[in-house]
């Protein structure tokens, strides 16, 4: 395939890292501030790829005036709107569900209902990636899902040894996304007995740190005994089955699931019987090095890196080959005066608590004499 200048940003290291074995050449913008990840590009994650070259950070770096590119690629929302009209082809990649970011919505309808009739039509024309199909349901929305590859030559150093008898769990702000997460089923797992293990960036668990490096993270999973998986379906998780390490997982309510219970992994919505099941593994070294043999070729079968990149290449050509569509540009009225609009509040909530979120339904009448233009991202519709 051609070989392309793409922008796109710093949002997922191990992702990006992923995605640079395209060989494209890929400028990156990274966020003003991270917390506490590195600002530029945390190499304590993934190498930075020859490949990949950061150029700037937001919000110094004006990418309005960045037009040399052949693509650009938003890892967010919110970085979508800031190239959503600028004249270079572009794509967006979601990283999680909607359901999981957007917890204010009242229910899933109301979530389809405002995706339907507002960024559906934002997104005419976009080439739109999942990294899961469970953020590809959480959105509702059309679009391919590529799910992370992994290159058997970065963990083939690195297989099971299972020496340590205790379980893993690599997740970042692990209790304060417990919701995403599954902290609770976690704490339910391993009770009060059973040694265990979370790396990440948790500032409120004791004993726990993020990896130094890749390096020192790919050895918790080969030391390990067993990778505890209570989110149902982490990359950590996944990678944790490239090095060999036998799975236990919360089986998810959505998405497909490539590792069989009882065969390659142990899967289960009830944390008695994932705890079961961990005990079984740290008793058996022989199972676990069979349950974890079969994960780790379960993953290059289904998660190896010549896929993603096949994918990816597919979903990169789609996307150089689309049309950016430009708003019209829009007379405004001479005279303010004909701008006037009337709002009817049609059903409200009662007493809301501070904090609280209410709901309200409202009736906007145009009363004036100019035309009300909607944004609807490739037409200008008129509300007379």
């Amino acid at each position: 395939p051609k070989k392309l200048r793409i922008l796109t940003f710093n949002q997922h290291e191990g992702y990006n890292y992923e995605l640079a074995k395209t060989e494209h050449a890929f400028d990156v913008i990274v966020p003003a501030s991270r917390g506490l990840w590195k600002s530029d590009w945390d190499v304590r994650s993934r190498p930075l790829p020859p490949n990949l070259r950061i150029i700037g950070r937001l919000p110094e770096i004006n990418v309005a005036a960045l037009s040399d590119y052949d693509l650009i690629v938003a890892q967010t929302l919110e970085q979508f709107e800031l190239i959503e009209f600028h004249p270079t082809p572009k794509l967006l990649l979601f990283h999680n569900s909607l359901i999981l970011d957007r917890t204010e919505w009242p229910s899933r309808e109301a979530m389809y209902r405002f995706n339907n009739s507002n960024l559906r039509q934002r997104l005419n024309g976009v080439v739109v990636v999942y990294v899961s199909e469970h953020a590809r349901d959480g959105w509702g929305l059309p679009g391919r899902v590529i799910e992370i590859g992994f290159d058997a030559r970065d963990y083939a150093r690195y297989h099971w040894t299972g020496e340590i008898k205790s379980v893993l769990t690599v997740s970042h702000f692990f209790q304060e996304r417990g919701r995403e997460t599954g902290f609770d089923v976690h704490r339910r797992v391993v009770g009060d007995d059973i040694p265990f293990k979370i790396v990440g960036h948790n500032p409120q668990l004791p004993n726990s740190g993020p990896a130094t490096s890749w390096e020192e993270l790919r050895r918790f999973y080969q030391k390990h005994a067993v990778y505890l998986d209570p989110s149902g379906g982490s990359m950590a998780g996944l990678e944790a089955a490239a090095i060999g390490m036998p799975i236990v997982k919360t089986r998810r309510s959505t998405g497909r699931h490539f590792l069989t219970d009882g065969y390659d992994a142990y899967l289960s919505t009830d944390p008695d019987r994932l705890r079961a099941d961990v005990l079984r593994l740290l008793h058996d070294r022989d199972l676990a090095r069979t349950m974890g043999e079969r994960a780790r070729r379960t993953v290059a079968r289904v998660w190896g890196i010549p896929r993603f990149i096949a994918l990816w290449q597919d979903a990169f050509a789609d996307a150089a080959r689309s049309v950016a569509v430009a708003p019209p540009t829009v007379a405004e009225p001479t005279d303010p005066a004909d701008v006037r609009g009337e709002i009817t509040m049609e059903a409200a909530p009662g007493d809301i608590s501070v904090g609280q979120l209410g709901w309200a339904t409202v009736r906007v009448r145009n009363v004036g004499t100019a035309v009300w233009h909607g944004y609807a991202r490739d037409r200008f519709a008129e509300i007379r």
